[in-house]
């Protein structure tokens, strides 16, 4: 992997991947020029590689299908070196929003992936409160396992927002099977019954899967994806989860 930190020509034939499926292995990783250019920030050097949890067979980063580089970005099992603060507001307001969607990574031009990876490599902590949480079905990125699946948080600035003022958090089954066992559906609606303070941290994400829903089940694209901190405040004191 410490190929990336080398600088290569452009080669067109390191780009043996199959478009039909978005699929995007290591070797493109190692050597595409877009890598070179942006602070040799590489997703693959956040993940441990293929999950087993649960499952007969593995799981790589890359995932089974559909956008391979995306599908790494939400298998980002190692956290981020450190944490920016933010609003809420600042995810809505001050971070780029005109990126592409409904589309595969592999066919956005350079300016927007530079664009996207350089938040995109940068770890954030926010302050809200849960709105809602919810367990979502078998995907890609997790090679469709029926056990093994995300949690989505509605992360807002009071609890009297709106669905649409909502950022989107995401706890990765890679993160919480093995590291955060109690981050479980059980003990985040309580947080949410209770109303509590809370403080997450992960990596930014650029979701362009989901156009349709800004504005109506959330306020941007930007997520927190995966999430790698969760703290509650209680008696005064910020503690985890």
């Amino acid at each position: 992997m410490n190929t990336i930190n080398h600088i290569f020509p452009v080669l067109s034939i390191t780009l043996i991947i199959s478009f039909a499926s978005g699929a995007l292995h290591a070797q493109e990783l190692r050597v595409n020029p877009l890598m070179q250019k942006n602070t040799n920030y590489n997703p693959l050097f956040y993940s441990t590689g293929t999950f087993h949890a649960n499952r007969p067979d593995s799981c790589p980063p890359a995932g089974d299908g559909g956008d391979g580089y995306f599908n790494i970005l939400k298998n980002r099992d190692i956290p981020p070196p450190q944490y920016r603060s933010y609003l809420i507001g600042d995810l809505i307001n001050e971070l780029p929003q005109n990126l592409p969607t409904k589309r595969f990574r592999s066919l956005w031009n350079d300016e927007s992936k530079i664009i996207a990876s350089r938040w995109e490599s940068v770890g954030a902590s926010v302050e809200g409160r849960l709105m809602k949480v919810k367990r979502e079905g078998p995907e890609a990125c997790n090679c469709h396992s029926r056990t093994n699946l995300e949690l989505h948080l509605w992360f807002v600035s009071e609890m009297n927002s709106k669905p649409s003022d909502a950022i989107i958090a995401v706890i990765s089954p890679r993160v919480s099977f093995i590291k955060h066992p109690t981050w479980n559906l059980e003990n985040l609606l309580r947080v949410v019954r209770q109303a509590m303070k809370v403080r997450i941290g992960g990596w930014l994400m650029w979701n362009q899967t989901h156009p349709e829903q800004v504005g109506i089940s959330r306020a941007t694209l930007w997520e927190i994806h995966p999430i790698h901190k969760i703290e509650v405040l209680s008696g005064g004191k910020w503690k985890e989860l």
